[in-house]
């Protein structure tokens, strides 16, 4: 089984659009339309069987709308998180809201949604999720569309870590996009998982044993950031280390069912 646990989806009347600016940012090229029939399509294409898909709520006040529109995907097939916005003024009662409707955690975005990570309200978010026993699937490291930015650094993840030590963390893009020294550093035997999207595209093949072999297999996860990479380069790069077998059923599948329920 395949289970890719970074896939991206846009309502339908507004997925082109989206597409488009976010390609115009980061110099992207889509490869999916964003929409759930066409990811379910590419899914197929490239033998994925089910996929975590990550929502952001990049404005204060639509929150509630990205929820109940991931809500709605919700499938035998697609498993959608929720988002908050750290900003909004009902920040906690939506996490609250997330819990209730049995979704396994929130996705945060610091880039996009323009918080910083140890504020006081971002804090709050955080806490209020230990205490529902929602996991935080963070964008860390670097972004293709914000040069420069690195408000998700593995430092601020380890004070993260420190502070809340019973919310389970999972970072985007091995640990850190760009920031793979400080990842194998700072990162590598905590309790946070990682996923492997964007590392086929950036990550030399030593750099990723040396990471996988010190924090262990056991906490990463497959995932794609699909519609900007491709499940089947990622999935071909992680099958050319020719890992033992069961280190690789536990990143293509084992860890997710374990860590989201599935």
């Amino acid at each position: 089984m395949l289970i890719d646990s970074h896939v991206h989806i846009f309502p339908e009347q507004i997925a082109a659009v989206a597409i488009n600016r976010i390609c115009l940012q980061g110099g992207s090229i889509p490869y999916a339309d964003g929409t759930a029939d066409g990811t379910l399509k590419k899914m197929d294409e490239w033998g994925v069987d089910k996929a975590v898909v990550l929502n952001i709520a990049t404005n204060p006040q639509k929150q509630r709308k990205i929820n109940d529109a991931a809500l709605r995907l919700r499938s035998d097939r697609l498993l959608p998180l929720g988002s908050v916005h750290p900003y909004a003024e009902d920040a906690l009662s939506e996490v609250d809201y997330v819990a209730g409707k049995n979704m396994v955690g929130i996705k945060l975005h610091a880039e996009y949604q323009g918080f910083d990570l140890l504020e006081e309200k971002a804090q709050a978010v955080y806490q209020r999720c230990q205490e529902k026993g929602l996991l935080i699937y963070f964008h860390s490291g670097g972004d293709l569309a914000y040069p420069g930015s690195f408000r998700t650094s593995t430092e601020r993840v380890l004070e993260i870590l420190h502070n809340f030590p019973k919310l389970q963390l999972i970072l985007a893009h091995l640990g850190a996009f760009r920031m793979w020294d400080e990842v194998y550093r700072d990162l590598c035997g905590t309790s946070a998982c990682f996923d492997i999207s964007f590392a086929h595209s950036y990550v030399k093949g030593s750099l990723f044993l040396k990471i996988l072999n010190k924090h262990g297999s056991e906490k990463i996860l497959f995932g794609s950031d699909c519609p900007w990479q491709s499940a089947k380069d990622t999935y071909d790069y992680l099958k050319s280390f020719n890992l033992p077998q069961e280190d690789f059923e536990l990143i293509c599948s084992g860890n997710a069912k374990r860590i989201f329920g599935i």
